[in-house]
């Protein structure tokens, strides 16, 4: 399995990795990017992660600070942003750059059977692999990664990716996409021929014993005992309807309620900043993040859950974010934006409410209707029900029958001192 991750790596590909190896394949995860990527958690048995000798322009103290600079003058000057992001696209072919990075120590290794390419970036380097080992190839969208409002503003990086993506779809012998509409994107736009299966973000069944345990969202934060606590987990990004949260939630004027904010990110500054101005430094909390080990025990020590996403753009608008399913096996109710995919999964699990995330007032009178008219109807057996209903064990079938149907031999061939799948 082939990944771009930086920092942590994605739930996801541990997970169908631990799917494969539970059938017999040995597999091995490559970071084709950041050679310090880690996993919180012990990776299933069979499952090995290696990372790249060589990554393509090491992100050296400079860079970085040249990175968020750029990031910051995208913010506040978004015209000054979109003439450097166009710049960059026209001197840089990333792809190009990661390709050349890591294509000689995979090469070397010894021919595996199946390449999973996980998202666009790494898509160009799996087809390459795909020719020199005469392998079979997967691509696994995990959003429409050309619509990437947070990162890509221009026509120009737009139409970069989507190049890369069209080629690599073109080439793969099977597709898997995040959910039904990132596969309906893929149909309309690329048309590949390849077959498509849609896996969605769950996580694993987590047994109701062990949610509990010492670490709590008190374990993180200054909350007294008795206190009832909302959630957000996630990361401090624009576009994620934290502002209007911290404000909805003071516009609320919620008696006797906390704000609990589980993450990190670029926005922390500016929120610590906001909470401060309004006076809430003893109701919101901010600035602590959870291991993924730990993310579904703590967050189960809340009351209420908030996935305030709005539409910015398309990538938004189709989002199914793994804090939906994390919330949905911390047994939470979810106050959530009205977004069509979110819709679709979560109503008929009958745990969720709608509420108008948009602005503040808007969120403040949705929210105490949630609270006061919809969470005392969300009994524990229907939270039981729809943590096992909304699992990664209802999820895996549909990865597995893909594999079945791409590698020409259901049984994977094995060979002594090597992995059978990267």
């Amino acid at each position: 399995m082939l990944t771009p991750d930086e920092g942590y790596l994605d739930r996801r590909i541990a997970q169908e990795a631990g799917s494969l190896a539970r059938r017999g394949w040995l597999v091995d995860i490559f970071s084709a990017v950041d050679p310090k990527l880690a996993y919180g958690d012990e990776l299933p048995a069979g499952v090995s992660l290696l990372t790249t000798p060589s990554p393509p322009r090491p992100v050296s103290r400079r860079r970085g600070a040249l990175r968020t600079v750029r990031r910051l003058i995208a913010r506040r000057v978004p015209p000054a942003g979109r003439l450097l992001e166009t710049l960059q696209y026209r001197r840089r072919d990333i792809a190009g750059e990661i390709t050349d990075a890591t294509l000689p120590a995979l090469v070397g290794m010894e021919p595996f059977d199946l390449i999973v390419a996980h998202d666009v970036p790494v898509m160009p380097v799996a087809v390459r692999l795909k020719a020199a080992w005469r392998a079979r190839l997967i691509c696994d969208l995990h959003e429409v990664f050309p619509e990437q409002d947070e990162h890509f503003t221009t026509g120009t990086a737009r139409a970069y990716w989507r190049r890369l993506e069209g080629a690599g779809l073109a080439a793969s012998d099977g597709i898997i996409c995040v959910n039904a509409a990132v596969a309906a994107y893929v149909r309309a736009t690329h048309a590949p021929s390849a077959p498509i299966a849609v896996v969605h973000n769950a996580v694993p069944y987590v047994p109701p014993a062990q949610l509990l345990g010492p670490l709590t969202l008190r374990s993180h934060y200054p909350i007294p005992e008795g206190v009832p606590i909302l959630l957000f987990a996630g990361s401090l990004r624009p576009h994620k309807g934290l502002e209007v949260v911290i404000d909805g939630f003071a516009a609320a004027d919620l008696q006797g309620w906390v704000l609990a904010i589980l993450g990190e990110g670029p926005l922390r500054g500016d929120l610590e900043s906001r909470i401060a101005r309004l006076g809430l430094g003893d109701r919101v909390f901010v600035g602590r993040r959870a291991d993924e080990q730990d993310l579904i025990q703590v967050a189960a020590s809340a009351d209420v859950a908030l996935l305030p996403y709005q539409v910015v753009g398309f990538n938004y608008q189709i989002a199914t974010p793994n804090k939906l399913f994390e919330y949905v096996q911390a047994r939470l109710p979810i106050a959530t934006s009205r977004l069509p995919e979110i819709e679709r999964i979560i109503s008929p699990l009958g745990t969720a409410g709608f509420v108008d995330f948009s602005s503040a007032s808007s969120m403040a009178a949705g929210l105490r209707t949630f609270l006061r008219d919809v969470v005392p109807g969300i009994s524990p057996d229907r939270l039981e029900a729809a943590a096992a209903a909304a699992s990664w064990e209802r999820e895996e079938p549909a990865l597995l029958e893909l594999v079945t149907g791409v590698v020409t031999d259901p049984a994977p061939r094995r060979r002594s001192g090597g992995a059978d799948l990267t």
